[in-house]
């Protein structure tokens, strides 16, 4: 059998190392086996089937799991609930099984269940909320799309993504990065004519990922 997450003593773990390797297929089959946990539906996880499921609002119920002291010897029985995810950088993560326990972003649990991820995919917030983990909002990228739907820099003083003040001119420039280059698309008296241009060359050239 593939593991889904190659597992690894740690407290608080990256998402590279989680490799989801399950195949597309196996993950579909696996993803359509839900119950209903509270009026919420919930689908199994691959490779911890029967301890941990995932609803498509992106949250994790535990079904309930043998506790270990540190002599390796079970004392009781956790009861099934609903894992409370904390913050890693905005992302929500949870803990996954108890002695190891191994910490894993939500949205790579959704990414693996739902949209077949591979340890090499990247998912991406369509509204650039990490914390947002509803199915509806993550879909896979590659890099260049992962980084087009970033949001506007801290240092914009415009305020609008693709444009800046360019003092020789003393106009509002837009630009566009396009194969690795800054590309300009003109030079503006309204800040918001040449967001417009920006806006309509993000559509044109990276499609669902413009922002």
């Amino acid at each position: 059998m593939i593991a889904l997450i190659q597992k690894a003593p740690a407290k608080s773990l990256s998402t590279g190392a989680y490799h989801l390797r399950q195949s597309g297929v196996e993950m579909s089959d696996r993803a359509r086996e839900s119950q209903t946990v509270d009026g919420v539906k919930v689908y199994p996880i691959p490779e911890w089937e029967g301890m941990y499921s995932v609803s498509k609002c992106g949250k994790v119920f535990s079904w309930g799991s043998w506790v270990s002291n540190q002599a390796g010897e079970t004392k009781k029985r956790r009861k099934p609930r609903w894992l409370k995810p904390y913050d890693n950088q905005g992302y929500k993560q949870v803990d996954l099984g108890s002695s190891p326990r191994f910490s894993v972003k939500v949205h790579r649990l959704m990414a693996a269940v739902f949209l077949s991820a591979s340890s090499k995919d990247l998912v991406d917030h369509k509204n650039r909320n990490r914390s947002d983990n509803r199915l509806e909002n993550l879909r896979l990228a590659d890099a260049k799309g992962n980084a087009r739907n970033r949001s506007t820099p801290a240092n914009n003083t415009s305020g609008f993504k693709g444009v800046c003040w360019y003092p020789r001119y003393s106009k509002w420039v837009a630009q566009i990065t396009l194969n690795g280059k800054r590309t300009c698309l003109g030079y503006f008296h309204s800040k918001s004519d040449a967001a417009k241009a920006y806006r309509a060359a993000a559509d044109q050239h990276y499609k669902e990922f413009a922002s």
